[in-house]
């Protein structure tokens, strides 16, 4: 029963790198009736049910490098609805956005060209094999650290953050906190397999980046990336990638995660900036063309709406 288990294991992570569900029933069955041939091999030549099992399975090697190949060779077909759907929001989005520019608040500074560029990106990701950042994990890591700090240094402050500034055009750099769960996700990839130690090196990899975030500064984009690694990390934990006690492994994170937070919480409450911040959400009126800006739109909109 218990081989039994250990192959049903194995097979279940190999199917979780398959994105095509429907390939996974086929995928499991014949994986797991090869391991129980060359099983049942091992165990013809002397040895007991439990070693039998155990070297079949290192025979066939990594799972979720097996994963990842076989999901290569099993795409599912381009959901064009998806696709669509996600056009039209952009459209709806570049509409409103439009709209807006048109208000007595407005900087007048409507362009079509960034919604252009969003959409040409979401292609470009659904159809890449993000099986590529895997193999190059630890590269893209330190590759997206790098921009990150470049970017810092050639930006420019304005209303209290860090923007990067070429010609008409600006972004945000607060938008960074998009990408790096991304980014420390493949370095959790990256360090999967190491034990306690890989769990420790993925909590110093998402000091750096937690850094950037807070120089900027956004608390919310802060927050949001301190969450979701958090969960990435506890989630992987939890799986088996660093094959460690479960229990253990999360307490080495849980205990840093509290002082953290606790230490977030504390520096939040004595910056200046943020205080200012809270003070403009009660009275946007006083920085109508700075932070209050969309704030004053957002009553201006909802003191004219209406059920329709």
């Amino acid at each position: 029963m218990l081989s039994f288990d250990e192959i049903k294991t194995y097979t279940s992570t190999i199917c979780e790198q398959i994105r095509w569900k429907k390939a996974r029933p086929f995928i499991a069955s014949e994986i797991e009736n090869h391991i129980y041939d060359q099983r049942d091999a091992y165990m013809s030549d002397g040895d007991d049910e439990a070693t039998a099992t155990n070297k079949a399975i290192e025979q066939m090697g990594d799972a979720v490098s097996i994963g990842l190949e076989l999901d290569k060779t099993h795409k599912p077909k381009a959901q064009w609805s998806l696709i669509i759907l996600t056009g039209i929001l952009m459209l709806i989005g570049a509409f409103v956005t439009y709209y807006i520019d048109t208000s007595k608040f407005s900087l007048n500074k409507f362009s079509i060209i960034p919604f252009i560029i969003a959409f040409g990106i979401f292609l470009i990701c659904y159809y890449l094999d993000f099986t590529i950042l895997g193999k190059y994990a630890i590269t893209f890591y330190f590759a997206v650290l790098g921009v990150s700090i470049l970017a810092l240094f050639v930006s420019s402050e304005i209303n209290g953050r860090a923007v990067w500034v070429f010609s008409r055009f600006s972004i945000n750099l607060s938008y960074l906190s998009l990408i790096f769960p991304l980014v420390f996700a493949l370095l959790v990839y990256a360090m999967r397999n190491r034990g306690y130690l890989g769990i420790i090196l993925s909590g110093i990899g998402f000091c750096p980046l937690a850094i950037i975030l807070s120089i900027i500064p956004t608390a919310s984009g802060l927050i949001l990336f301190t969450i979701s690694s958090f969960a990435i990390l506890s989630l992987s934990i939890f799986k088996g990638l660093f094959e460690v006690n479960k229990i253990r492994g999360l307490l080495l994170i849980l205990i840093p995660a509290v002082i953290i937070s606790l230490l977030a919480v504390l520096t939040i409450m004595q910056n200046g900036y943020y205080s200012s911040r809270m003070n403009t959400f009660w009275d946007p009126y006083s920085e109508i063309y700075g932070a209050g800006y969309v704030y004053v739109l957002l009553r201006e909109f909802l003191s004219h709406a209406a059920f329709l």
